[in-house]
């Protein structure tokens, strides 16, 4: 067996955190002097501290080539006793799922050492990443010749930073991400990063059609600034997108994506809805932190949290139109195109629900309804860019082949959005 004194001894070395590959935004070990059981600060215990356990040791390249199930067994049992004993339950928890991790790690990954370290570095965001909160899924400002604005980009973001968000989706559907080139989808999110506060979680679409493209676009946006990744289902062969399908591209890609990976399940724009079978079985890959479901189906989304409760696995809504009932049976927040517009008043349904103020969640609820119809299934995203003029923020034109609205359709988004008070 390893013994602490023997093998966790050279972190502090230089030449050894260099050696590692590991990069030092994802090391929490502090290199000015060596961390063991004994003497611990910040994070030292965490992914980080079974990280540096087995790839610095004295044996350090025998242990990441072939370490042996027993070996590491006997390293996740010992650091869990101490976590257990001595920090509180809570936190011993939330490092259970990375215990699993590592045991994953010695069954898929003994011989593939990148895919080792790829797999460490992921499963030590996955265990420490909160994604509870509102989001909205951004709109992408388009100038009339329909290139991206980015100085309305960061005009709308000045306004949204003011609101308490959780943080910002890039390149989900209301993004329009299927009419912008894989260049212009990386640069939004190098760009929008850029832009927001540390404080707020950038996480970004990297769904493509083949398995391939979703794995590089995933290390793409991660290497643009994005936190986490949010991956839609493929949909193009529709008859062949089976359970088993889907299950083997999202094992794929979370096994080599630098940065967590969310799933999205939208079957109104891709005809696919993710059963929640294979969410379940998901939900114990130690990188696949959480879902965005946009379907609306209650009964599945409070199965899904249930099942997954000892998984760390959070689901979010994806629709403002359920949000309520979505927080009732579990759900940890949205991703709600209507945020784009009226994000203080969705941030608002979430504090009067962690406050108990059930009534006043209600009826503001009932309020969003008929807006959130309007910007998304009615009208789609040309219906919100309009609202969002409407609302103080640039929403400018869609691209090709989207249309704007007609007077009519304009008439009937107004009437909407003033009837339940959010226009005068």
């Amino acid at each position: 067996m390893l013994s602490y004194e023997t093998e966790y001894r050279s972190i502090n070395c230089v030449e050894e955190r260099s050696s590692c590959g590991m990069q030092q935004s994802t090391c929490r070990v502090p290199s000015d002097k060596p961390t063991f059981p004994g003497q611990r600060c910040c994070m030292s215990i965490g992914w980080s501290f079974v990280c540096r356990y087995v790839i610095c040791g004295r044996n350090r390249q025998q242990l990441i080539v072939t370490p042996s199930p027993r070996q590491l067994n006997y390293i996740c049992s010992d650091l869990q006793a101490i976590a257990i004993s001595e920090m509180n339950m809570q936190t011993a928890t939330r490092l259970n799922k990375a215990f699993m991790a590592m045991r994953i790690l010695t069954r898929e990954y003994r011989k593939r050492s990148n895919k080792n370290l790829r797999l460490l570095t992921a499963c030590y965001s996955t265990a420490s990443m909160d994604i509870s909160g509102v989001y909205p899924p951004i709109a992408t400002p388009f100038n009339a010749d329909e290139s991206v604005a980015y100085d309305k980009l960061e005009y709308n973001l000045s306004k949204w930073n003011k609101i308490p968000l959780k943080g910002y989706v890039v390149q989900g559907s209301n993004g329009e991400y299927a009419f912008l080139s894989p260049q212009e989808r990386v640069e939004m999110v190098q760009r929008l990063v850029e832009m927001v506060p540390p404080d707020k979680l950038v996480i970004a679409g990297a769904g493509c059609e083949s398995t391939r493209d979703t794995v590089e676009m995933c290390n793409n946006m991660a290497d643009a600034g994005a936190r986490a990744v949010m991956v839609v289902t493929p949909c193009y062969y529709k008859s062949q997108m089976t359970d088993s399908a889907l299950e083997h591209h999202f094992l794929k890609v979370a096994g080599s994506s630098k940065v967590p990976v969310i799933l999205y399940s939208v079957p109104g724009n891709t005809g696919i809805d993710l059963s929640q079978e294979v969410v379940i079985r998901l939900s114990q890959h130690p990188n696949i932190i959480g879902l965005k479901d946009s379907a609306g189906d209650i009964a599945k989304l409070a199965n899904i949290v249930y099942k997954t409760s000892g998984n760390n696995f959070q689901v979010l809504a994806g629709s403002a139109s359920f949000l309520y009932p979505a927080y009732a049976v579990g759900c940890v927040g949205g991703v709600c195109a209507l945020a784009n517009v009226l994000g203080q008043e969705l941030c608002e349904l979430e504090k009067l629900f962690k406050e108990r103020k059930n009534d006043e969640a209600r009826l503001l609820q009932h309020r969003l309804i008929g807006p959130n119809a309007c910007v998304t299934k009615m009208f789609g995203v040309p219906g919100l860019k309009k609202a969002m003029e409407w609302l103080g923020y640039y929403g400018g034109p869609t691209r090709s082949p989207l249309l704007p609205l007609n007077q009519s359709q304009e008439k009937t988004i107004k009437e909407v959005f003033r009837l339940n008070g959010f226009l005068t």
